[in-house]
């Protein structure tokens, strides 16, 4: 996870390269929505998920972390269809923010494991059930889709390992943690 300054850091070089002309518009908000939610700007993060139809269901992880679970849930249901792998993983975070694991993972698992997000999302999700063991391989398979490996997808598989009991993978685990 980033911090706020690395958040903060992120904004301000998507600011500048949307001012040299280097972004799109649409990859602008796009970028822009996530790093404004973890800044905790939920609300500016809501207002540009609703300046354009196509990102309205990244509006709904802002609901459920200011505790509007049922606006969340609303703005999902009335997603146009052809936005399903967004709205089935945007409700399946909504589902984590809420604490309703079983129910994330069901949309996380819905919106398929082919992005990387999504596999870490369901590690995640599986790490939260207690479920440690099919954690681990979650997190295997989601560390080895990504181009870089994350020192806090490292430590989590640690975790995971150690949760059932596997100390020596959990050591080799950390041991690759930069």
């Amino acid at each position: 996870m980033c911090g706020a300054e690395e958040w903060a850091d992120a904004l301000e070089e998507l600011n500048n390269l949307a001012s040299r002309g280097h972004l799109r518009d649409e990859q602008v908000i796009y970028f822009r929505i996530p790093i404004l939610f973890h800044l905790k700007r939920y609300e500016d993060a809501i207002l540009e998920a609703n300046a354009n139809p196509n990102f309205r269901a990244l509006a709904a992880t802002s609901y459920a972390a200011m505790g509007r679970y049922d606006e969340a849930h609303s703005l999902l249901d009335n997603i146009h269809p052809g936005q399903r792998i967004e709205k089935n993983s945007c409700k399946g975070q909504v589902f984590f923010i809420q604490g309703s694991y079983d129910e994330a993972l069901r949309y996380f698992e819905k919106s398929g494991e082919f992005m990387p997000a999504g596999k870490v999302r369901i590690a995640q999700t599986l790490e939260k059930l207690g479920d440690y063991r099919s954690a681990a391989k979650a997190w295997e398979r989601a560390i080895l889709s990504k181009r870089f490996r994350a020192s806090n997808d490292l430590a989590a598989l640690a975790r995971c390992y150690r949760g059932y009991g596997q100390e020596e993978l959990a050591r080799k685990a950390e041991a690759l943690i930069p």
